[in-house]
């Protein structure tokens, strides 16, 4: 039996890779066990609609938990084969349900997430491979690893970084006569796996979260973002489990108002003015600020229009007006910059020649712009082109 228990874990885990989880700060060459806790709520409705979701389903409560923290963290490491742990009590077995003794066993649940399914599609497979995994339980964690995961990294936990664990209602604070009793939320200084998400069952219908996370790879504030998408996520599938998955966001309020924020780009600008007489506004306005970049070359803005202006002017000697086709065959810098602008302020048509073109194409399109002028570098001078050339 056991060879067989064996030989499924052998099968089921081969090939899988730890997950990748983005850190604060380098992970330590020998892992640490340094821990803390960050602690938060699933409301009452969304574990109402999470369990009849999983009823729907023929899954508990906790095969949609999994599946939850799965796809949160398929997103946060960018992989679709995911590995979590749990844990068993190990005593499937008759003989030692009234046996004192530690029995719990770690096993390793892989799914493979695909953002184009529905979470009610997931929610299956997870559901087949928890019944799998608790099927083959008899099989010692360390048996597995030492099967599947010979060679070892001393920075890494072997197969599954995160852990998963639902626990049910507590018997709650005991009633001692003559005595005030609560409960008192014990420090947390140590933690087994990266981070561990524990779900506890409350009385009010809610759900309890603690994360416990290893202090040497994640800040809090990370951690805390992580809890956060988990509930964040559950609250959508639950509004829609039978949506892609690509679509459900895991965004928290919170971040949702600060990408509205960063997004919010509106700014007031003279509509009714070209681009290059809004340019020599500016230039007048901050004439010693920074304007462009170019490697080593900073040019200010009173700089620029000064360079635009003086090639403008040769330009016009050349014969560039209103409507003039001039072309523009330089790389992207500095002076492409003040080749762009110069054109715009002759009120010719700024025609763009990349360098890169082969010349055969570059002198295609002078030919078909009819473009008189060329503004370009003895270097990317074009031999075909018979107007003005300009260096």
């Amino acid at each position: 039996m056991l060879g067989r228990d064996l030989g499924f874990w052998r099968e089921r885990l081969a090939g899988l890779s730890v997950l990748e989880l983005p850190t604060d700060r380098p992970r330590p060459v020998v892992r640490s066990s340094a821990g803390a806790l960050v602690r938060g709520v699933v409301p009452a409705v969304v574990v109402d609609g999470l369990r009849g979701l999983c009823r729907g389903g023929g899954a508990t409560l906790f095969v949609g938990l999994v599946a939850a923290v799965q796809v949160v963290l398929s997103r946060w490491s960018g992989s679709l084969d995911v590995g979590v742990a749990t844990v068993s009590a190990g005593r499937d077995r008759a003989e030692l349900e009234n046996v004192v003794g530690f029995f719990v066993n770690t096993l390793v649940l892989r799914s493979r997430i695909d953002p184009g399914v529905s979470f009610r599609d997931l929610l299956g497979g997870v559901r087949e491979t928890v019944l799998e995994a608790f099927a083959h339980q008899r099989v010692p964690f360390e048996r597995v690893v030492d099967e599947v995961v010979p060679v070892r990294d001393p920075a890494r936990l072997p197969l599954a970084p995160v852990m998963v664990v639902l626990q049910g209602a507590g018997v709650g604070v005991p009633e001692l006569v003559g005595l005030e009793v609560e409960e008192y939320a014990l420090p947390c200084v140590a933690a087994q796996f990266e981070v561990t998400f524990e779900f506890t069952e409350r009385s009010d219908g809610s759900l309890g979260l603690i994360a416990e996370y290893n202090t040497d790879l994640f800040d809090e504030a990370t951690v805390q973002r992580m809890v956060g998408h988990v509930g964040a996520l559950l609250s959508g599938v639950v509004a829609d489990p039978d949506g892609a998955l690509a679509s459900v966001s895991m965004l928290t309020t919170a971040e949702h108002a600060q990408l509205d924020a960063y997004n919010n780009t509106t700014a007031a600008y003279f509509a009714d003015r070209p681009v290059h007489e809004m340019f020599t506004v500016q230039a007048n306005t901050t004439p010693q600020a920074v304007a462009v970049i170019d490697g080593d070359v900073q040019l200010t803005f009173a700089q620029l229009e000064t360079r635009a202006n003086q090639l403008a002017h040769h330009l016009i000697q050349q014969g560039a007006t209103v409507g003039v086709p001039v072309a523009v065959c330089l790389p992207r810098g500095w002076q492409m910059v003040t080749a762009m602008l110069a054109v715009l302020k002759t009120g010719g048509v700024y025609v763009p020649l990349d360098p890169a073109y082969p010349a055969d194409r570059v002198a295609f399109m002078l030919a078909d712009t009819n473009a008189p002028l060329l503004v370009t570098t003895t270097s990317h001078a074009i031999p075909e082109h018979t107007g003005t050339t300009i260096h």
